[in-house]
């Protein structure tokens, strides 16, 4: 029997291996029993899917087994970002949605993502119970993909008219169009192609769109917007002055990635920085809302945060965590260093569509290129530099790291340890400032090791320093 498990972004898995029709069924039918076991049925829900394999064939199994409920659905009849799907479980007050995506992973993945009333990421204990339903469901045999669904409880819709309306109420769309600068984007074949670039062209805004067209293989490559998955972009860039700033999503359009006019990729991290200092300077900001960031992303936010005088909030990896403040309104901005980013009055989900929409008002309104403007934060706030590393160990390795990190030195180099903090990992604070997290993946044995130091030769060391831990 298989064992279906929701990690951070809903349960993902290899077509045709484990993410099979009937395996697919059984976790629809599981959220649906959920639901029911909740009371929250009369509202429906929303089914969607990215550019993947079979997304729409997965979408309408879904749809069928859904009704077979007697849920209502509404659904797109194209593609629909991940950060679109949540805006539509709230402005339509539905009772959840689901996503058929694998985000930024490698093109034989998908997965399925559920979406609570709350428009966020669902939270463990909301996935726990869903899991629990759904083992149970295996066992009983039974073939949900086989069962007959009503038709006349699903209804289509275009959530893009009103999405964009309420994009233009957060983005000042007027700084932009008078600009005149040009943009490049790069949905990387996703479901984001038919929203970013045709924004943009709405408003007056020049644009060039990379790769779009949708090809489920994405190039070849994993359709995630790093450095190492644009290079079409960096070398157009590189090549023509006709474009100011590069703008990629990943799949879903969850994520974004970005391009200085020369082509340099910069880290979200930086990105997430600049972004919160430039909202802080241009939108209002009410008393006690603070900023939150993931345990893995940069402390430049801390820095930032402590000089406005606003509170910020350290969370767990995954932006459920996040969307959870976001939803309680206790923060402006939430990030994440792998590209995820929501502020107030948006959603509690990360929108990769809003984080390159911020980035291109930013270099607008401010007059400057990414890196001359990361240089102005670092004349302000410090400089940080950031590096992360996936480390591949055997299980044999992996056991004699975790008793190294459950007895760390009280120094690494000459670096004293300050402190060690295990919210999601181990976090090594040292002192520079300087710090340290290892954290373990949960689906095979790799550590993921993330640094951040003020200069590159520290953070060369750091590095050095990291290693060494993991495999002495």
């Amino acid at each position: 029997m298989d064992t279906i498990r929701f990690g951070t972004s809903g349960w993902r898995g290899i077509l045709a291996k484990d993410f099979t029709y009937r395996n697919i069924a059984v976790v629809v039918q599981g959220i649906c029993d959920y639901l029911k076991d909740m009371g929250t049925t009369a509202n429906g829900i929303y089914i969607g899917h990215d550019s993947r394999f079979l997304g729409e064939q997965l979408a309408e199994l879904a749809r069928t087994v859904a009704t077979a409920n007697n849920i209502k659905v509404l659904y797109s009849t194209g593609e629909t970002p991940a950060p679109v799907i949540s805006w539509v479980v709230r402005s339509q007050h539905l009772d959840g949605g689901i996503n058929f995506t694998a985000s930024h992973n490698q093109p034989e993945y998908n997965g399925i993502k559920f979406t609570p009333s709350w428009g966020g990421p669902a939270l463990p204990e909301t996935t726990s119970k869903i899991e629990e339903t759904v083992q149970t469901l295996l066992r009983s045999g039974r073939d949900y993909h086989l069962v007959s669904g009503k038709p006349a409880l699903c209804t289509p819709i275009d959530p893009r008219p009103e999405y964009f309306h309420h994009l233009k109420g957060l983005i000042n769309f007027e700084t932009i169009t008078r600009s005149g600068l040009s943009v490049l984007c790069d949905p990387l074949w996703g479901a984001g192609r038919t929203y970013l670039s045709p924004l943009l062209a709405q408003e007056g805004i020049k644009v060039k769109t990379l790769h779009n067209y949708r090809d489920p293989y994405f190039g070849g490559r994993a359709p995630e917007p790093s450095a190492a998955n644009l290079y079409e972009m960096v070398e157009e860039l590189r090549e023509s002055d006709e474009h100011s700033l590069g703008l990629a999503l990943d799949c879903d359009a969850d994520r974004f990635g970005v391009l200085d006019l020369d082509g340099e990729w910069i880290q979200p991290n930086y990105l997430l920085a600049m972004i919160l200092d430039y909202l802080l300077e241009t939108r209002p900001r009410p008393a006690g809302l603070g900023v939150a960031r993931t345990v893995a992303t940069t402390h430049l936010l801390d820095r930032i945060a402590e000089a406005a005088g606003i509170p910020l909030f350290e969370t767990p990896v995954g932006f459920k965590y996040i969307g959870d403040l976001i939803n309680k309104d206790q923060i402006l901005l939430g990030g994440e260093e792998s590209g995820g980013i929501s502020i107030r009055d948006h959603l509690p989900e990360k929108d990769g569509l809003l984080g390159c929409l911020l980035t291109l008002e930013m270099v607008c309104q401010r007059g400057h290129g990414l890196k001359k403007l990361l240089g102005e934060l670092y004349a302000t706030y410090g400089s940080v530099r950031c590096r992360r590393l996936d480390v591949s160990i055997t299980p044999t390795i992996l056991a004699n790291v975790r008793e190294r990190l459950r007895n760390l030195p009280n120094s690494l180099g000459s670096r004293k340890v300050l402190e060690v903090r295990s919210l999601d990992g181990i976090k090594i604070q040292l002192e520079g400032p300087a710090w340290i997290l290892f954290r373990e993946a949960g689906t095979e044995p790799l550590v993921r090791v993330y640094l951040e130091a003020a200069s590159d030769e520290e953070l060369d060391l750091l590095e050095s320093q990291a290693r060494s831990l993991l495999l002495a």
